[in-house]
């Protein structure tokens, strides 16, 4: 490496460049793009604006653990003799108590749990409780591999994944990269993610709930259509469970679907959404509703 800042570091030989001199190379040029180079042909990039979008992308979700208002932790009070894994526990804490828990969103990763826990497969402690790090560095790595993706060719896309899906090359090249962005995503102060994010997470948790409500809304008027039209037209379902050997007998789908044939489009997209309401089996609800989206989509044609 010359002594001029490069524009890119770029890993070419994996083998000797163990995880303390990739860090060292990291915290040097931290503001230069990172490269993988897999092939003469294939060199992988992650730019600056690229690794602060990730970053920023991940720090939203300690403003939204703050926001939710839940501490974690783990006991082994109620574990049975043979078998060590603990419970997590949750309490509620206010937004005070928890931005100051943690200085950094390393200290915060490392030590708070999501609530999830995973099969260990060993004996004695058949259960392993997830912490925010092992779940950021899972969505990261994921988030390397569509970086990835965007630097190649849309057509090359299929045959790069089929080489690379379980090589050695694709999948250091993936650590690689999320190893110094977990450890710079950890150096992020909390009360500085706190100020940054809060408000743009409040808005989003705003927009989020507003969608839920129309669609809430937008399902209850869907609802009331399905309802008019099975009064109207339908008087052959009644009140009792129609089970599917009755639905067949009686050729109720057939004559589910002339009459959405005829009726006006909210009802072919009521029923095509919500189905039903009467009460009928699984197969039965299931059935009605791709009923629904067939006739759907020939009215669109």
């Amino acid at each position: 490496m010359t002594a001029a800042k490069p524009n890119r570091i770029i890993f070419d030989d994996y083998s000797i460049f163990d995880k303390a001199l990739r860090d060292k190379l990291i915290d040097k040029y931290s503001d230069a793009a990172w490269a993988l180079k897999v092939t003469d042909e294939l060199i992988f990039v992650l730019t600056p604006s690229r690794r602060q979008e990730i970053l920023e992308n991940y720090a939203c979700w300690f403003a939204n653990w703050v926001l939710d208002g839940k501490k974690r932790e783990i006991t082994h009070d109620y574990d049975p003799p043979w078998d060590g894994s603990g419970t997590v526990l949750t309490r509620k804490m206010g937004e005070g108590a928890l931005l100051y828990w943690y200085r950094t969103l390393g200290e915060w990763m490392e030590e708070e749990l999501t609530g999830n826990q995973t099969a260990t497969f060993l004996s004695g402690c058949g259960l392993a409780a997830e912490n925010f790090e092992r779940r950021i560095r899972d969505s990261i790595e994921r988030d390397m591999w569509e970086s990835f993706r965007t630097e190649l060719p849309e057509e090359d896309v299929m045959a790069i994944e089929e080489i690379l899906g379980n090589s050695d090359a694709f999948v250091w090249g993936v650590e690689v990269f999320a190893d110094p962005l977990v450890k710079l995503f950890g150096q992020m102060k909390t009360d500085e993610v706190w100020e940054k994010f809060k408000d743009q997470v409040v808005f989003s948790r705003k927009l989020a709930n507003e969608a839920v409500r129309r669609r809430w809304e937008f399902r209850e008027a869907l609802g009331e259509k399905s309802k008019e039209l099975l009064e109207t037209s339908l008087p052959q379902i009644t009140e009792a469970k129609i089970e599917r050997p009755y639905w067949k007998k009686e050729n109720l789908g057939e004559y589910l679907e002339k009459i959405l044939k005829k009726a006006e489009i909210e009802y072919v997209v009521a029923v095509a959404e919500v189905g039903l309401p009467g009460h009928f089996s699984n197969s039965v609800a299931a059935e009605i509703r791709e009923i629904g989206k067939s006739v759907l989509e020939s009215r669109r044609e």
